[in-house]
Formats: C-alpha cells, structure tokens, sequence
C-alpha cells in the first residue's frame, strides 16, 4: 500500500541520519478561501471564484492540517513544514483578527495550527515555519521577526526564503542578479533580534 511505502522510506531516510518531513498547505472547504476572491491553479487558466471562510469555520481548516501531521507522524515522519502564505498583508485581506493588522493577527492562524499539531503529536514533532523574508511593498523583515516571535513556542525551525522565486530554489544563482545574498541579511536580522527559532536559509549558495 501507499502508506507502507511511505514508511519504508521513512525509515530508509532515518538509516542515514535524516527526518522526513512533509509540506502541510493549509486547506479550505470547496468554495471557500482565507480571504474570499480568486483562487488561481497552476493546471486551470481560470480562477476559482471563492468566498471569505467565516471564523466559526477557522478551526476545520486546523483540524484538517493536525489531521494530516498524524497521518505521517504514523508512517514514520518526524516534522512537517507549515507553509505561512496568509503573513502575506496583500493575499490576506481579511478584516478580523486574522488578517494581517498586527503581527499578532498575522500570526494567529499559524499559532493555533502550530499549538494544535504539538499538542496532537508530541514536542518531539517537528515543526518548520516556511516564509519569504521580505517582500518588496508588502512587508519588511522586521515585520516579520514580530511575526515569528508570537509563534516561538509552537515552532522550532523558520525556513527563510528570498524574494525572488528564481533565487529562492537550491538551482538558483544569486550572483547572476543581484551580486548578494538577502538571505543571509534576513537571517542576520532574525539573529540579532534574539528569534531562538532554528534559522534555515532557502537558496542556491552553490558552497
């Protein structure tokens, strides 16, 4: 079956040293999206037309995430990856208190996911903050390191990726555009505002 495959290779992987860690996107009801409006899909050229997910609905969108961590927590992986899209003030327009008005509202949703999948499979499960250190006329660093510190007691790794989708994958090459690294600046930051999340750097170093 599916799942003793995935174990197998869960174990194969722990052999040499490694944790498998799967990618949790959270998922909304059909019809409905964190803020309403277009939701676009990279295999379908139109968008689809989505309403905002009332509140009182908020917690399927985390019982549906602690849901899935379990699953591969069973089949032998030992962290998950909480992808942070809706730190985004210009994709999360939402005007309660989890939109993006305060760090503590951008932050909400993540900390209820985060709090929820460590109280559902343990503090030895691992969980990875994904997020783009800055994004140009949205948000700053600085903004984010007040993000990150509400979530500090739930998560245990930030990975940080640069701003440009080109640059943000292993294959990238910073030197060929802008001659620097911003994440290395990003993780400096995150360092020196004392963050005491794990910083892991996304990119193409190529050292």
């Amino acid at each position: 079956s599916t799942s003793n495959y995935f174990s197998q290779l869960a174990d194969d992987v722990r052999y040499y040293g490694s944790k498998m860690c799967a990618i949790l996107m959270p998922r909304f009801p059909a019809g409905y999206s964190l803020s309403g409006g277009p939701v676009y899909r990279p295999t379908v050229p139109e968008p689809d037309m989505t309403e905002m997910l009332p509140r009182e609905r908020l917690g399927e969108v985390v019982e549906d995430v602690v849901r899935r961590a379990r699953m591969f927590q069973e089949m032998g992986y030992e962290m998950m990856m909480h992808p942070m899209m809706h730190v985004n003030p210009w994709k999360n327009t939402r005007p309660d208190e989890y939109g993006c008005q305060t760090p503590e509202n951008a932050a909400r949703l993540s900390r209820e996911i985060c709090r929820a999948v460590k109280e559902a499979c343990g503090p030895d499960f691992l969980i990875e903050l994904g997020v783009y250190g800055e994004i140009d006329h949205t948000y700053n660093t600085e903004w984010l390191i007040e993000v990150l510190r509400e979530l500090e007691p739930w998560a245990d790794i930030v990975q940080v990726k640069e701003k440009d989708a080109a640059l943000n994958h292993p294959t990238g090459h910073h030197f060929t555009k802008y001659h620097h690294m911003h994440g290395i600046e990003y993780g400096r930051k995150m360092k020196k505002a004392g963050l005491k999340l794990v910083i892991a750097l996304n990119g193409g170093y190529q050292d």
